[in-house]
């Protein structure tokens, strides 16, 4: 599914971005070598050669809310970007502990406001 928005500068150069991908999306596939294939092991490594070396991928990837199921609070979580907004602020010149408690005060402002029980996680800083 694609969308476009209401106040984009220019929809009609959108829609024409998204008939291209559409209209070449095999070219793309077969580009990628099949990396862009699911990594999961039902794949077949006969449709999907360059997925080879991601078969076992599942067994290390974890979604935000793990090991339960993705929450609206963890993917509200990742998708205002946290977690990589920490990160920037230590690159930025600001204190490891000082991002951190500013990433903990967001994740339980975003918490709280979806009336979701969180962990004292401060207190294994």
């Amino acid at each position: 599914m694609w969308a476009i928005w209401k106040f984009g500068k220019n929809p009609q150069a959108a829609k024409e971005f998204i008939a291209h991908l559409i209209d070449h999306q095999r070219e793309a596939m077969e580009a990628s070598r099949g990396t862009t294939c699911r990594s999961w092991p039902t794949t077949t490594r006969s449709r999907c050669p360059g997925s080879a070396v991601l078969q076992d991928q599942y067994r290390i990837t974890a979604f935000f809310g793990y090991p339960g199921p993705m929450t609206p609070p963890a993917q509200e979580v990742l998708t205002t970007f946290i977690i990589p907004d920490m990160f920037t602020r230590v690159a930025r010149g600001s204190a490891v502990d000082e991002a951190m408690k500013w990433g903990v005060r967001e994740i339980r402002r975003i918490c709280k406001w979806r009336a979701a029980p969180v962990g004292d996680s401060e207190a294994s800083m």
